[in-house]
Parts: C-alpha cells; structure tokens; sequence
C-alpha cells in the first residue's frame, strides 16, 4: 500500500511536469506583447512622420481624410495593445484567450474612432460662427502659403527652410493658431481675391496647359464620341428610311389575309376580329381600328419601326456614352446638347455653365471659356470666403463649409497629440516588456523602464525645449502670445513645444517610415505632399 501511495505521487509529478508552468504562460504573454508592440511602435513613428508630410505640406480634405482615417486605425491598435494585457489569462496558452482578445480589439477601435471624432466635433460645436468664417480664410490663406502663392509678415519666408519639421509642423497649426488672433479677416481679405485667382489658375496648370493638353484631349474625345453617335444615327435613319416598303409589304399581306374581299367589304361586326388578325401579324393598330384605314395602318407600321429603332439606338448610346439623347443631330446641335455639354464639363473639372464649343484658336479658348471660367471661379470661391458671418451660422448656407473649416483646422493638433502621446507611451512598455520577456526580477523591471523614460527624455528634453528659427520668428510670437492670452497657457506651450518636439522626432520617424516601411505612404501618394 505504500508502494502504491508514492507511486501515485510519482505519476502525479510526472504529468504536472509535462504541462507549462504559470511563470512559463507569463513569458509566452510577454513575447507575444512585446512583439506586436515593437511592430506598433514601428508603424507608430513612421506613421507619425507621414502625418507631418501630408497635414504640413497640405490642406487638401481628401488627403487629410486618409491620414486620418490610418491615424485612427493605429490609434485604435494602441489602445487595443494595452487592454490585451488585461485580456489575456497567463494561466492558458494565449490562443485560448482570442475571442476575448477579438471582442476587446472590436471595442477598442470603435472608442479610438469615436473618442477622436468626439473631440473635432466638440471643437466645431463649441466654434462661433465668426470663428468658422475666419477658420474658412486661414485653411486658404495656409493652401497658398503652401503653393508659395503668399506669405506672411513676420517670418522671413525666403530664409526659412520649408522643408524642416519645425515649419511642416507650424505650418499644421497655423490655421488653429490663428483663429485667436484680431481682425483674421482685416489681414488676409486684401488679397483674397487675387488669392483664389492664382490658385485656380495653378490648378489648371495655365492658359497653354489648358488649351494644348486638357481642352484638346477632350475636344478630341466629343469628336470620337460623335462618330459613333452618328453610326448609330445612321442606322437609325436606314431603319426609317425602309418604313415605305414596309408599309406596302404588311398592306399586302393585310390585304391576301382578306382573300377576295375588299377592306370596304367587312361587315361592321367583323371589324374587331380583323382588328385583332392585324395586331397578331404584328402591325400594332388600334383595337377599334376600321379595315378601310389605311392612313392609319401605314401609322402603326412606321411607329413600330420608329419604336423599334429608336430603342436599338438607345441601348447603342446607353453603351458607348452611358445616356440616351435625341437621334440624327448635326455635330454642332450634338456639341450643345445639355448631356454632351455636362459629361464635357466633367470630363474637364468645371462646375460652372459656360458653353463648350470646338475649334476654337488659342485666343478664342482664352475669351468664350478661360477667362469666363477663372472669372467664375474667383466670383464664386471670393463670395464663400468673405460671406457674412450669419451664413456660418446653423442652417446657413456655409454651415457645412466652416465645419468642415475648423475640422482641417484642429485635426493636426488633435492626430499630432495621440500620435506621439501613443509612440512616447509604447516606447516604455515595450522595454518594460523586454523585462518579461528576459524574466528579469520586478525590480530589475522598474529600473529598465525608468532608465528607458530617461533616456527618452534626455534625448528628446532639450531639443524640445530650445527655440529655433520658426518659433523665434515675429509671426511666430504674436500668435503665440494671443493663443495665450485667449485660450490659455497650457495650449500656447503645447503647441509650442510641439513645433520643437518634431526636429528630434521627425527624423528617426522618417527613417523608420523611408527604411524598414519601404516609404508606406498610408494611403497618400509621395506627390501629393
């Protein structure tokens, strides 16, 4: 019996050491973290570096949507790591804990996404409607700061490099910065106008580009256009052209259905029956249709041919130019209809009505739709911009543009914060997870993180607090001072020291993004910033 009692014991030991230790699920926890969040921080910084790129070199909404957008996903990656340590039991294997690990990831996205969206709307909510106004002419006036178009005073603007970090950085804030300073308006309407005419003109790439390569192109491709137009014409009006022979052909057989009576001889209550013969053989006249009718018969043959093609020709264009138009039109009546007219307008980028005529000279192109269209432009862009205040106002006519103002506004501030708040946090846990991973003893741990936080801050400490020219500048100063004195210290510091923060940052960021990420460019192309 007590052979059996320590045999049992022995067999017992033997089966608990084939299975992994509490501490041996702990390293394997640790291993599994530090990884994914080595790779985070990775995508973090290099993510970090790309935002710089585009939201500093552009106010373009549609390149400023991506970025946000990838900005939220990596925040919402940050968020998820750090609830996975809560997630995941160190008693079972890892794999064990992934519908949990899945339902916290879901989570954590959607509060990343909604917490930052959150934030812009309180922003715009909280926003005066004066304040939309303004934002709307410093979101422009930074797109021509941008284009070199303008400057400002006080900042040497032919000195300073426009590449640095500290100028893409400034340049991100610039629109949220001054917002808060007088009279925005009084400074930047003056050249409003002139503004909106360069920047059309810029994107149009001029007058030559225009005529040579965007008109020509289109007005070659309504000239292709119109042939097939004018193929299927051409078989629609064969197809009418044969209605006479036709018409006599099904008279004929009409008339040998009869045998030998006359049309003038069906008695009136056969009139119906032969009605229905008719409509059988495939003539479509009406049911209380006379067999003495010719005129009639004739109709409903030349209407079914005319029916008949006409859908052939509509199925035709519906294919080759995606609508239907009126049949057999003259190349200049084509040209003028109202669907050439706006697929042609399209094709071209325009938004206004100015007609569109081919074989125009240089100096024609200039005067009937160049000069017409930037006039427009100017006109239409000029009265958005300087609208009075109530149009910002809810349920105005601007309302949507002012939002939309402000959210370009304060979105760089706002992915600049969680951006490095998130890059500077995972630089620390992910030494402190190196600690498990090594196994080293609590203490050792502690003293890894401390020492990783010191270096960081060594690093990263007087580069950040040490001016440099942008925020040393005149323009730079004033604005500064006025965020202070209307929105308080702590914002004024904050961004200050993030302009500073971004000449250390930005080239380890860049380095990783360019190296390691082959240049991901996160959904914005390298050209377009």
């Amino acid at each position: 019996m007590s052979d059996g009692y320590f045999s049992e014991i022995r067999a017992g030991q033997s089966v608990s050491a084939r299975q992994p230790s509490g501490q041996g699920r702990s390293r394997d926890k640790a291993i599994f973290l530090f990884t994914l969040t080595a790779a985070y921080l990775v995508f973090e910084l290099a993510f970090n570096a790309r935002l710089l790129d585009v939201i500093g070199s552009s106010v373009n909404e549609d390149e400023i949507d991506r970025i946000e957008f990838w900005g939220r996903m990596i925040s919402g990656c940050a968020l998820t790591l750090g609830f996975w340590s809560l997630a995941i039991d160190h008693r079972k294997p890892v794999s064990a804990s992934w519908p949990r690990m899945m339902i916290v990831a879901i989570l954590c996205f959607i509060a990343s996404y909604f917490i930052q969206e959150r934030i812009l709307h309180f922003i715009s909510d909280n926003a005066t409607a004066g304040q939309k106004r303004s934002a709307a002419l410093l979101v422009f006036s930074a797109d021509a700061i941008h284009s070199e178009a303008a400057t400002l005073r006080g900042m040497d603007f032919d000195q300073v490099d426009r590449t640095s970090p500290s100028f893409k950085t400034f340049m991100a804030l610039f629109p949220a910065m001054a917002l808060y300073t007088d009279n925005v308006e009084g400074k930047t309407e003056r050249e409003v106008r002139q503004l909106v005419r360069n920047r059309a003109e810029r994107e149009m790439g001029g007058l030559k580009h225009m005529t040579e390569d965007v008109y020509a192109d289109s007005e070659a491709a309504i000239k292709e256009s119109y042939k097939s137009y004018a193929e299927g014409s051409n078989a629609y009006l064969a197809a009418l052209d044969k209605i006479p022979g036709e018409q006599q052909r099904a008279n004929a057989k009409y008339k040998k259905k009869l045998g030998r009576r006359r049309p003038d001889q069906i008695p009136r209550h056969m009139h119906a029956k032969v009605a229905r013969d008719v409509q059988n053989a495939g003539v479509p006249v009406p049911n209380n249709w006379k067999p003495t009718d010719k005129a009639g018969f004739d109709k409903a043959v030349a209407s079914k041919i005319t029916d008949q093609a006409r859908a052939e020709f509509d199925v035709r264009m519906r294919r080759d130019a995606g609508f239907a138009m009126t049949p057999a039109l003259e190349f200049k009546d084509y040209v003028a209809h109202d669907m050439i007219q706006s697929r042609w307008r399209e094709k071209l980028g325009m938004t206004h009505k100015i007609p569109l005529r081919t074989d125009l000279s240089e100096t024609q192109f200039r005067d009937q739709i160049y000069l017409p269209w930037l006039n427009a432009i100017e006109e239409d862009e000029t009265a958005k911009l300087l609208a009075p205040v109530p149009d910002f106002e809810p349920g105005g006519k601007h309302e949507k543009d002012g939002n939309l103002a402000i959210r370009i506004a304060f979105v760089p501030l706002v992915a600049f914060t969680f951006s490095i708040a998130g890059a500077l946090f995972h630089i620390v846990k992910t030494s402190w997870l190196a600690t498990k991973v090594l196994r080293a003893e609590k203490r050792s741990q502690l003293l890894v993180c401390a020492l990783a936080l010191v270096v960081t801050l060594g690093y990263f400490g007087p580069i950040t607090l040490r001016a440099d020219e942008i925020t040393q500048s005149e323009l730079y100063m004033k604005l500064e001072a006025d965020v202070s004195s209307k929105a308080g210290t702590v914002l004024a510091t904050g961004m200050r020291l993030l302009i500073q923060f971004q000449r250390g940052f930005y080239p380890i960021a860049e380095g990783l993004r360019s190296g390691p990420l082959q240049g991901l460019s996160f959904g914005v192309n390298e050209s377009n910033s």
